[in-house]
């Protein structure tokens, strides 16, 4: 919460008294490539650990520790949380994967056993509002729950569009006796300030009430713009407003909650609509024009063999965790505080940016959550915006590098020349700077095809992805490559990596293929016969090939010999 210069300032002070220093924050993925470059070659002897959100592990021990407190030996807990890891795995890209939700989850799960998840919008409906509606109710002994939560929604309403954190109690007076008017209800202001802060769901002090996080927020905001919507109010200029302002971290939570936990057809087409006036006359990445030049002769290091026994057994959970990771509803990158900003910070450059990020992640999560109720024309239509907007973004983004290249590397390369000399490290040359630069761009691309495609592929989607026609469009189909890595399916990923690796010609397109074939085998069970083994044959070394295959099969021997 403090500024760079101040923090540097810190750092020079506390290096006099301190050998080592651990800095701990919040975590702020930048997507400033020239930065990163700054970062990876000046900041050698600088550790970079981030505390990462529960996965598979760590998730499945507090699952049973709240098995195991509730139910002892009234059930068998070991069994109960893979079934209960297995069931949030199924729907986790809707989800912060904190302590908070993880304990909803299992108690919402013990109080209705045995409920079943058939979507992103039934995920919502049964846990986050059962959670938020079970607080209300275990705390409104004086109090109806439901006028409780009927309030905490037009506060909220009042309180985004206001654009204020924090009220003061008299605020919370005039939407409580603007609520008891409207319909004709009698409410004690204490009983209801009693109930939503032992609740958990706002908080007061000193400096007035708030709520306690900007998820409930985003939560009731929705919960308020859906009712107004259904009691025939015009909500355009506040759907608008969300949308025009998405770059601000709570405006694409509420967009999302919209979507998932009204289950209403309007909010999608305004996502869509939304999508297309914002990309409108953008330009789109293309390796086929080459209109990022400095991409075009680039390489991506990849390794010539297939994953080994050691790389799979470390990666096989890993990865699927990781991919639950990616794919969280979180913000990236929250560029300024929920509220300071003003029509002048909407047109800087950085956050027209993050509005297109936004899109993508609202585009690719919109897609699983809805198919099913979805015809398939409004389905062709999301799928065409996922892959044509994911390469408009891609453009903006390096945009400004490839019309300023060589100045951009001459002044990074004295940059980082110059850090490096203050920590007597040996001089980079500005050759050195251009291939980090181009590395880390192609790794950029390779990195938001990967989320955007983890995102938005399912057994659900898949057939409206492929139906699109990416074939006359290079990119397109390296994007539908990557769609089928998260399918899964080894015969229609054998074939259509075999077909793009005669085809494409350029360093990086051969690149992108092999880590797509290297993810496909390291995430999915791959049979080292048929088309599995065909696959492996085709890109990699034939001596990793047998080795690996044999240790498979003594892996196998093994397992049958402990049955």
């Amino acid at each position: 919460m403090i500024s760079q210069k101040t923090l540097d300032s810190l750092l020079i002070l506390f290096k006099k008294f301190f050998g080592k220093i651990i800095i701990l924050g919040e975590e702020n993925n930048n997507l400033d490539i020239k930065k990163h470059v700054v970062d990876v070659m000046a900041e050698k002897d600088t550790l970079h650990l981030i505390i990462k959100p529960f996965l598979y592990a760590k998730r499945k021990k507090l699952i049973s520790n709240i098995l195991t407190c509730s139910k002892g030996s009234e059930c068998n807990v070991e069994k109960e949380t893979k079934k209960l890891n297995e069931l949030i795995n199924m729907q986790v890209k809707y989800f912060n994967l904190n302590p908070e939700f993880i304990i909803n989850f299992v108690r919402q799960y013990e109080k209705d056993y045995g409920f079943q998840f058939g979507s992103g919008m039934n995920v919502f409906n049964m846990v986050y509002e059962s959670s938020i509606r079970n607080r209300i109710i275990e705390n409104a002994e004086e109090i109806d729950a439901i006028i409780v939560s009927n309030i905490l929604r037009d506060l909220a309403y009042y309180m985004h569009f206001q654009k204020k954190k924090i009220v003061s109690e008299k605020e919370v007076i005039q939407v409580i006796e603007e609520y008891a008017k409207t319909y004709r209800q009698k409410v004690k202001i204490s009983s209801f300030l009693r109930v939503a802060i032992e609740a958990k769901i706002l908080d007061e002090d000193d400096n007035g009430i708030c709520f306690k996080d900007h998820t409930i927020v985003a939560y009731f905001v929705a919960q308020a713009l859906n009712q107004k919507y259904n009691q025939g109010d015009n909500i355009q200029g506040e759907c608008d407003y969300l949308l025009k302002n998405l770059c601000f971290g709570i405006n694409s939570d509420i967009i999302l909650f919209l979507a998932f936990v009204t289950s209403n057809p309007k909010f999608v087409n305004m996502i869509i609509e939304g999508a297309k006036k914002h990309f409108e006359g953008q330009e789109e990445l293309s390796f086929d024009k080459g209109n990022i030049k400095f991409l075009l002769n680039t390489t991506v290091p990849t390794k010539d063999t297939a994953p080994d026994k050691q790389e799979i057994q470390r990666r096989e959970v890993e990865l699927s965790k990781r991919e639950e990771e990616e794919i969280r509803l979180t913000d990236l990158v929250e560029l300024v505080n929920e509220y300071d900003y003003s029509e002048e910070d909407l047109e800087k450059t950085e956050n027209q940016i993050m509005i297109s990020y936004k899109y993508l992640d609202i585009l690719s999560k919109t897609l699983p959550a809805f198919c099913q109720n979805l015809k398939a024309d409004k389905q062709d239509k999301i799928v065409l915006l996922i892959y044509k907007c994911t390469n408009q973004f891609l453009f903006s983004m390096l945009k400004d590098i490839e019309d300023n290249f060589d100045e951009i590397c001459t002044i990074l390369c004295d940059k980082i020349s110059s850090l490096r000399r203050e920590k007597n490290v040996p001089e980079v040359t500005k050759g050195n700077v251009k291939s980090m630069l181009e590395q880390i761009s192609a790794l950029f691309i390779i990195a938001i095809y990967q989320n955007t495609a983890a995102m938005c592929t399912t057994e659900q989607t898949i057939d409206a992805l492929n139906e699109f026609d990416y074939n006359g469009n290079s990119n397109y189909k390296l994007q539908n490559l990557m769609m089928l890595l998260q399918y899964g399916d080894v015969s229609i990923f054998f074939k259509r990596s075999r077909e793009l690796d005669a085809e494409m010609n350029r360093k990086l397109e051969k690149d992108i293929i092999k880590i797509a074939v290297r993810e496909f085998f390291l995430r999915n069970s791959v049979e080292l016969h048929g088309m599995g083994q065909s696959l492996m044959d085709h890109f990699f070394d034939e001596n990793t090939e047998r080795k690996l295959k044999m240790e498979i099969a003594k892996k196998k021997i093994a397992q049958k010999d402990r049955i």
